[in-house]
Order: C-alpha cells, then sequence, then structure tokens
C-alpha cells in the first residue's frame, strides 16, 4: 500500500515501521489520490512511503490531527461524483468531528483506532446491502477474539456497537451510493477505543465505555499496530466474502454473537431526547435478513430505534460514574 501522510511519526506509530519517506506527492501517483490527499491531509509538507498491507488496501492517508470527519469527507466527495479508488484506507491519529449514528459525538483521541475505507464493490445493492452493514462488526469480532484475553468477549449491540460487559467499545459507520441499484461506492467508518478511555457522558443507551487496555490480559498483543493489522486483515478477508456472494456468512456471524438475542430490551424512536416512552419492549426471539428485530409475541419487528436494556442499566450506569 503506498501511505501518504503529513507526519511520518504518526503513521510509524500505527504500523509499527520505518519505511523509506519520499517529499510530496510523486505525480506517478493516479490524479485520484491527488484529489484525496487534497480533501482528506490539510495544508502541509506531504511524505509518502510504501507499507506491507494485505490487499485490497491500494492506498492510504493518514493525518495526525484531522480538523474534519474523515467518513463525512469521504462521503461528501461520493455524493460529488468525484472517483477515489477502490481500497483506499483513511485513518486519523485525532480529530475533530467525528460522530456515530443521527451525528452523535464521538471522542476522536489519541492512542485509539478512527478509520474510514472507501470500496467500490461493483454489486446490487440487494445482494449485499446487510452484509455491507455488518462488515465492520463482524471485522472487530475476529479481530478482537484473536487477542489473548479477550476471546469470545466481545459482541455486538443492535445495531452498531461493539461492547465488552456491557461497555461500548467501538462502533462504526456505512454509507453507499449506488446507480441503476448497482453500489458504486462504500464508506465504511470505525472507530475502536484501544489505549484511551474516551470521556463521554453516560445514558441509557450507552450506560459505559472502555477501552482494550483494560481487557486484554496480554498488553503485547493489544497495542494499536496489533490491532489495526488483525483489522485490516479481518476486513479485507470478510469484504471479500462480500463480493463473492457470501455476505449469509457475515450476517450468521453478527446474529451468533448479537447481545440482544434472548433479552429483554425496550425500543425507543432514534430521536435525541425521546427517552420518555419506548416504542416496543420485549424480548429479542431473532435478527432478520435486513437486521431487523423480532419481538416475542410482538405483531411487527423493529427496523429502527435505540435499545435500551433494562436489567443490567441501573448497575452499569452506577459503575461508569463512580
Amino acid at each position: 500500500m503506498i501511505l501518504c501522510t503529513n507526519s511520518p511519526r504518526c503513521a510509524e506509530e500505527f504500523f509499527s515501521a520505518s519505511p523509506g519517506w519520499t517529499s510530496g506527492l510523486s505525480e506517478c501517483l493516479p490524479r485520484e489520490i491527488h484529489e484525496a490527499a487534497r480533501r482528506l491531509l490539510p495544508a502541509a509538507p506531504i511524505a509518502c512511503a510504501s507499507i506491507d498491507v494485505t490487499p485490497p488496501w491500494s492506498y492510504g492517508l493518514l493525518v495526525d490531527h484531522a480538523p474534519r470527519s474523515q467518513f463525512d469527507i469521504l462521503v461528501s466527495a461520493l455524493r460529488e461524483g468525484c472517483a477515489m479508488p477502490d481500497g483506499l484506507l483513511c485513518l486519523a491519529g485525532s480529530g475533530e468531528g467525528f460522530h456515530g449514528q443521527r451525528g452523535r459525538t464521538w471522542a476522536a483521541v489519541r492512542g485509539n483506532i478512527h478509520l474510514s475505507a472507501f470500496f467500490t464493490p461493483r454489486c446490487t445493492l440487494s445482494e449485499i446491502a446487510t452484509g455491507l452493514t455488518v462488515l465492520p462488526a463482524v471485522s472487530l469480532i475476529q479481530a478482537l477474539d484473536a487477542i489473548p484475553g479477550l476471546e469470545h468477549r466481545a459482541n455486538i449491540r443492535w445495531v452498531n456497537d461493539v461492547v465488552i460487559e456491557g461497555a461500548k467499545l467501538a462502533g462504526y459507520l456505512v454509507h453507499t451510493q449506488s446507480t441503476a441499484g448497482r453500489v458504486t461506492g462504500a464508506v465504511v467508518g470505525i472507530g475502536l477505543n484501544v489505549e484511551a478511555i474516551p470521556p463521554v457522558a453516560p445514558t441509557v443507551f450507552v450506560p459505559s465505555v472502555t477501552a482494550l487496555r483494560v481487557h486484554a490480559s496480554d498488553p503485547r498483543a493489544s497495542t494499536v499496530p496489533e490491532i489495526l493489522h488483525r483489522l485490516l486483515r479481518c476486513l479485507a478477508l470478510n469484504y471479500e466474502k462480500l463480493v463473492s456472494g457470501r455476505s449469509r456468512d457475515l450476517l450468521e456471524l453478527y446474529r451468533e454473537r448479537s447481545v440482544v438475542v434472548g433479552r429483554r430490551v425496550e425500543v425507543y424512536p432514534d430521536l435525541e431526547g425521546s427517552t420518555a416512552v419506548p416504542a416496543a419492549t420485549g424480548t429479542v426471539t431473532a435478527i432478520g435478513d435486513q437486521l431487523e428485530l423480532v419481538l416475542e409475541g410482538a405483531s411487527r419487528v423493529i427496523s429502527c430505534g435505540r435499545i435500551v436494556m433494562p436489567s443490567s442499566v441501573t448497575a452499569t450506569i452506577g459503575r461508569s460514574l463512580a
């Protein structure tokens, strides 16, 4: 992978490597990389180097501190019709304006992984819609399972949170654009707490947050370079499954590692401040093919909303405030 950065030091910390850096963007690089660098790297000297990373990662852009969400920049570029290479990887050491679903704030602090990626799957939306949605979740789960002391401890809280013992460890976003029913571009964003627990006020929806360093038995296996390497490999392997017609495999793993199946939940409208009355309550019996929740005895499935698992909320919020 050709990596372009405004901070070789930060890049070497992420990849645990000291490649031979060259100054500036070579004219030999594709025009799309020059355009992406203009959007994603602040005005500063740029250095480039070749990094040994598993395909499909062809090019990478790494910024020491992002003044704006890289995910949002990639989505804007996609909407504007800006051509970008398949397998474009973007990383930030820290940043501002990073967020989760519905614009909810995500603190991008140093010591964690803030990753966005661009793909051009060229598959029909019906073939890969659900698989693409769960791609980051299952890739995170598999990467975490490889860490000593974390095997099978991480789970997925519907729809897009990865948790350990009820505390949020990671979140992700997916945006797709399609033409005539075919996906012409997809942006995936992942935030994973590795070394630092970001300052997040507890809510009934996210009672507490955590970081890998709190749970891993071997600190050497849970560093940013180790986790990033594993995560990129898992994303690559699962993306290959997705575009080769095996997205069902991803959905089954998502279901298997869901923390909500078999639990009683309250589902609230996905609107800020709407926590007074749940739209539905009940025990989750299954997750459907479009990630809808099936509640025991309910006459309809739940396709959107935010969930609370009442049995654990009070105790968890108490611990997070202690």
